[in-house]
């Protein structure tokens, strides 16, 4: 470590998840004073989930989160005042509106391997005057190696500082101690580091942290945030000062504030209970906890079990982009059970439509079906951004027709009804991805895990005995055309970039010629 030392104290942020976002103005004022007393330097205060984060998805504020912000503003008389922003929750509308209010610093906060979606928020928040500090969520989950790579394009973004966040407490000291080494070589700002509790070494992966670089870390009072809660403060200040490392925090001051006004917010505390520990064991990010309750209780399963395959299974194979075998079969998954799946991995997302799969007989009697199937499309698969080839495992694209519906229709619905429904044709693009070897499985593994990222935003179909009818009023060629411009290769023949052109918003076939035909 070269810079001095910055602890960031995140109780009025990331503890909010321990209380259920239910932060009053009267809570904020005392929290803030004390922190600022102490000395800390730096104090977050937002929604857990960031700016905006007050959703039904993420959970709703007592008090409007621009309120908690302004009186931790009015508040504060020596320390800076932070906010998270989540690209996606959180927008550069947000962020410009807090900056007006005399933010200090911005915490940008994305997927460890998802750096590129944060350029426009780092460009505005420095033109806006702040410090930008990047968020690199889920570490753990990823090597040194591509920690490194992801910070680079912080760095180029403008971001002052960038952290290692080890969002699922999931790291032990030498996998906290690495990835910060290998940031502090790879980029000539400040590193910081973000604990979590889960495996009850958050303190000394902060430490080994240190040790490694970091000049940047976070705590919060009484260890108050998501799953186990984070690094408590108030120890971290403590262990710090054995090193002669915190000279100038008031360790009596943040104690007495943890336990006197802090402690009273949670009826019980912080600890490390059968739930949490499994999110560090496995790896998996707190959220997931609520899904995994949710598909045992369906299935008969115990939640622990489940989530432990997830953090060893699916995620790490995409992220690290590696191939598995198919095991539906083995487990007794059925095509019933798969759409079961597939619905339990969709709750809280936005849903936008469907897209229909294995239309022609010829596929159906390959997969042993008689009719197609469906998938869901969420907000998230739509893109209007350029698609990268090397961040997949097996990327396939095809063309697609869309048909957007002017009206959502009923099941059950005639043919006619269906025709009545529809706005308009569209040229739709596919990208898909698969983690299974060759793209081989069956249909129970298909639906719920083939992934597909689509451009078009689908409405509620019902014209599946129209489908083929469709596709004959389209001339491919010129479909074939369309993708062609849409591709464009770049010097690395590894990377290529298909540019999303917004096709969709010229029709191919509006509804008035549709029902002439």
């Amino acid at each position: 470590m070269t810079q001095p030392l910055r602890l960031t104290d995140t109780t009025l942020r990331d503890g909010s998840h321990a209380i259920h976002y239910s932060y009053t103005i009267e809570q904020v004022h005392p929290i803030v004073k004390g922190l600022d007393e102490a000395g800390i330097p730096v104090i977050e205060a937002s929604h857990g989930a960031g700016l905006a984060g007050s959703t039904i998805q993420q959970g709703f504020s007592t008090t409007p989160e621009f309120d908690l912000l302004a009186e931790a503003l009015r508040t504060a008389k020596r320390a800076k005042i932070a906010v998270l922003l989540v690209p996606g929750i959180g927008t550069t509308k947000e962020l410009l509106r807090a900056a007006g209010m005399g933010l200090h610093i911005v915490r940008i906060a994305v997927h460890c391997t998802e750096a590129d979606i944060s350029q426009q928020h780092f460009e505005a928040a420095k033109k806006a005057g702040l410090e930008a500090v990047g968020f690199l969520m889920m570490a753990h989950s990823q090597p040194p190696a591509v920690l490194a790579e992801q910070a680079k394009l912080m760095e180029s973004y403008g971001a002052d500082c960038v952290y290692v966040v080890d969002s699922a407490g999931a790291m032990l000291l030498h996998d906290a101690a690495a990835r910060v080494a290998a940031l502090c070589e790879a980029i000539p700002i400040p590193v910081g580091f973000h604990a979590h509790n889960n495996l009850g070494v958050a303190v000394g992966n902060t430490l080994a942290a240190i040790e490694a670089g970091a000049s940047q870390i976070d705590g919060t009072l009484r260890s108050l945030g998501a799953g186990a809660g984070n690094a408590p403060a108030e120890v971290l200040v403590a262990a710090l000062k054995k090193l002669g490392l915190a000279p100038d925090y008031d360790l009596f001051r943040l104690a007495d504030l943890a336990e006197e006004v802090v402690a009273p917010l949670r009826p019980s505390q912080m600890i490390i209970d059968h739930d949490s520990l499994v999110l560090g064991y496995a790896g998996v990010y707190s959220s997931f906890l609520l899904h995994a309750r949710h598909a045992a209780e369906k299935f008969g399963l115990d939640p622990r079990e489940i989530l432990i395959e997830m953090g060893q299974r699916l995620p790490d194979k995409r992220k690290s982009r590696q191939k598995i075998l198919p095991q539906a079969e083995a487990l007794g998954v059925d095509l019933d059970g798969a759409y079961r799946i597939q619905a339990l991995l969709g709750e809280k997302r936005k849903l936008r439509g469907y897209k229909l799969g294995v239309t022609s007989p010829a596929k159906q009697a390959q997969m042993g079906i008689k009719s197609p199937t469906y998938g869901r499309v969420y907000s998230e698969m739509l893109l209007n951004r350029p698609v990268h080839l090397n961040q997949f495992i097996q990327p396939r694209i095809e063309p697609e027709l869309a048909v957007v519906m002017r009206d959502d229709l009923p099941a059950h619905v005639s043919p006619e009804a269906a025709r009545l429904a529809v706005g308009g044709i569209f040229l739709g693009v596919d990208f898909l991805d698969s983690i299974w070897e060759g793209y081989r499985f069956s249909i129970a593994v298909y639906e719920p895990n083939t992934w597909r990222v689509c451009t078009i935003k689908l409405g509620h179909i019902g014209l599946r005995g129209a489908f083929s009818r469709l596709a004959s009023l389209v001339n491919w060629r010129c479909i074939l055309s369309h993708l062609i411009s849409l591709c464009r290769t770049r010097s690395n023949e590894q990377d290529f970039s298909y540019k999303m052109a917004r096709i969709y918003r010229k029709p191919l076939l509006e509804q008035r010629d549709f029902m002439q035909a």
